[in-house]
């Protein structure tokens, strides 16, 4: 638990850039985070642009390479769980859900006086609300790591067995250096100096990287669905309902719909950094971005499974040289590799900070160092050798987690074992169960919105734990 002498440290007076989100700026303005005095964890979560601001394109923009990544790769088989009918009215529906949670959401920010989306949640649930908060955001960044892990592995592997002859998948017996196993361990090593970095504008250019891979893979799928309905070589086993599964697997699919929109708590970054802000003029950003994303998650979701029917499953696996042409395979492979590489960084920052913070605070806890050391160092102090001991601490903790996302990355079977869990937990409570709970604590008088908070309290309540379950039992079967 994060101690109240952690969060009170004084201001420092360095400030880096810490945000993930203030790299996807369309202009790649230096956003530099506001120290917050009161919350230093909340460096890692919350950024408020001081130089130039972004136009409502650019916004947007943003919003969008902030939401559309990985988790795009899913959307086919969550229709081929879901039948075409209720697959695109969940897509559907999950966008519109999502454009009500911003605009509570900003309610919320109004309401409480408060710019951070953990900021809102002491606001109204105190320390134990903001640590609680705190804890999903690590687990659905950490989620995140794993997913872009499992995809590097996917997409080299892919390019072995198209490339190399020695990792040809009908061999009976391929070298170790085509499993993928082997490949997880080994972007593990990869992606380990990425993550010990104190600043990310090395990384810019990921951004533009991810935009393109998105790009090419919507085009590549539409494209190549479309030509294999002309010449009449679609799958043959499409389904308009559910039955292509079982129920547990069905259900189970429902979660990932709304990891692919759990951008939520970043959104006062983007209302910041746009210029002369308002709220309605912010409305309009989400409310066009997710018209975008929607469409761009049912062009991928519907072809992707009209190519490949009951066979769909995560598109990278689904593609092969033969479809594509070694081109275009090749282009399309080598652009998520290159996003996942640096995805994986991005995603690791803030849940390393916040968690570096929170078990420097626990060791200190209580000690004469901490009574005689009120403001622990800040990460621009640790790389500049200032605290030998701490700089050690972060060492570990850096480790510690990139272990972890290894071995998780090893455990689950692929990348939409990632998302349903992601959904589960991550999503769920920041799309419905925090900002719901946050508008119900702070709106004193009655109304039809605070009938429809409820219902998407009990809505998200119930995504968490049934499609943590089902799961888990989707898992094991």
């Amino acid at each position: 638990m994060l101690s109240n002498s952690n969060l009170n440290a004084p201001l420092n007076k360095k400030s880096s850039k810490v945000d993930e989100n203030s790299l996807n700026n369309l202009d790649f303005a230096d956003n530099e985070a506001t120290i917050d005095k009161d919350h230093p964890q909340s460096n890692s979560m919350r950024s408020q642009s001081s130089g130039t601001k972004s136009s409502s394109t650019a916004v947007g923009f943003n919003l969008i390479n902030t939401a559309i990544g990985g988790g795009i790769l899913g959307y086919p088989y969550i229709v081929r769980q879901l039948g075409i009918v209720i697959g695109v009215f969940f897509i559907i529906f999950a966008g519109l859900l999502t454009v009500f949670s911003t605009s509570v959401l900003q309610k919320c920010k109004n309401l409480s006086k408060k710019n951070s989306y953990v900021e809102i949640a002491e606001a109204c649930f105190a320390q134990k609300g903001r640590i609680l908060c705190a804890v999903v955001i690590v687990i659905n960044t950490l989620g995140g790591c794993i997913l872009y892990l499992t995809v590097f592995a996917t997409v080299v592997q892919n390019l072995l067995e198209a490339f190399h002859p020695a990792c040809d998948p009908d061999l009976d017996s391929p070298p170790f250096f085509c499993k993928n196993n082997t490949l997880i361990a080994f972007g593990g090593l990869l992606i380990l100096p990425f993550n010990f970095l104190k600043k990310l504008d090395k990384l810019k250019f990921v951004s533009l990287v991810k935009v393109g891979a998105v790009a090419v893979f919507t085009i590549i799928t539409v494209a190549f669905s479309i030509s294999r309905i002309i010449s009449g070589e679609n799958a043959s086993d499409i389904t308009l309902w559910p039955g292509s599964g079982t129920p547990v697997a069905t259900i189970a699919a429902v979660p990932s719909i709304f990891f692919g929109y759990s951008f939520l708590y970043n959104q006062f970054t983007l209302y910041d950094s746009l210029k002369d802000p308002s709220d309605k003029k912010f409305a309009k950003i989400l409310k066009f971005s997710l018209s975008f994303i929607g469409f761009i998650y049912l062009s991928v979701g519907l072809f992707g499974y009209l190519i490949y029917g009951n066979e769909t499953d995560n598109m990278l696996i689904n593609f092969k040289k033969k479809d594509l042409g070694p081109f275009w395979f090749a282009v399309l492979n080598i652009g998520f590799f290159i996003c996942s590489l640096g995805g994986i960084p991005l995603k690791f920052y803030p849940a390393k900070n916040i968690i570096y913070e929170a078990v420097y605070t626990q060791i200190k806890k209580g000690s004469k160092e901490l009574e005689q050391q009120p403001q622990h160092p800040s990460l621009s102090e640790i790389e500049e050798d200032t605290h030998q001991k701490d700089k050690m601490l972060y060492i570990i903790v850096v480790l510690a987690i990139n272990i972890f996302i290894v071995l998780m990355a090893l455990v689950v079977p692929g990348v939409n074992q990632v998302l349903g869990p992601l959904g589960s937990v991550g999503s769920a409570s920041l799309m419905f169960l925090f900002p719901m709970s946050f508008y119900l604590k702070l709106e004193n008088e009655g109304g039809r919105m605070k009938v429809y908070a409820m219902i998407l309290l009990m809505f998200g309540a119930t995504v968490l734990v049934v499609g943590l379950v089902t799961n888990i039992l989707a898992m094991s079967l």
